[in-house]
């Protein structure tokens, strides 16, 4: 995957062309072999992150297609809303959608109420496992490393894990290890002072504080 020899053919062989490239780390394009930027040329576009009101709109639109009038409240909403953006993952919300109405069903009611929001909450651990399942092998890898060995300093975890897999570099390291942060699989702190100045702890997210939400 770190080999880009297929976007200089491209630029270099055909005339008429568009490429559009998608990627979470807009820095990505610095590390790009010399001959392929000088060509490449590109014009960036940002999509940052929704807003509060953005998620609320669209959980509130997805709602009102899925479901009958009355079955979600303003206040049943709002934390899944507020879940929802500090998660960064719109998935989150309309995964809590989808249990705290089960939840609702499964007692035959015809309204979610906050006991089967705090009931969806609880299942954000299974969420994250299942999109977990989705990751290239790479980041599964690199999350269960992390897992057995929580609590490290990244630089710590990337000379453990060169031994496992001697190809890799700290920079590819690095970045998979916030793809992960990203995504809410690991958390990453900056902890400064020392001999070595800052430096960045990696832990798994056990998530042990669902009740706090």
């Amino acid at each position: 995957a770190e080999d880009f020899d297929f976007l200089y053919m491209i630029l270099e062989e055909i005339y008429k062309k568009s490429v559009i490239l998608i990627t979470n780390y807009p820095s990505k394009i610095n590390e790009l072999d010399e001959r392929i930027r000088s060509r490449l040329m590109p014009e960036l576009i940002s999509f940052k992150a929704y807003k509060v009101e953005e998620i609320k709109g669209i959980l509130q639109e997805r709602i009102n297609y899925a479901y009958f009038d009355g079955v979600f409240s303003p206040e049943t909403l709002q934390p899944i809303v507020q879940k929802t953006f500090e998660s960064t993952d719109i998935r989150m919300g309309l995964f809590l959608l989808k249990e705290s109405a089960n939840s609702a069903e499964d007692r035959s009611r015809k309204q979610v109420i906050m006991e089967d929001v705090e009931k969806a909450l609880i299942q954000i651990g299974e969420f994250k496992r299942k999109e977990a399942g989705k990751l290239e092998d790479d980041l599964k890898d690199i999350l269960e490393f992390v897992k057995a060995n929580s609590g490290k300093k990244i630089g710590e975890l990337f000379s453990e894990y060169q031994k496992i897999n001697k190809d890799i570099i700290y920079k590819t390291f690095q970045r998979k290890i916030k793809k992960l942060a990203d995504n809410g699989y690991v958390q990453t702190k900056i902890v400064t002072g020392g001999i070595g100045g800052s430096t960045t702890i990696v832990e798994y997210d056990s998530n042990k504080k669902l009740t706090d939400f």
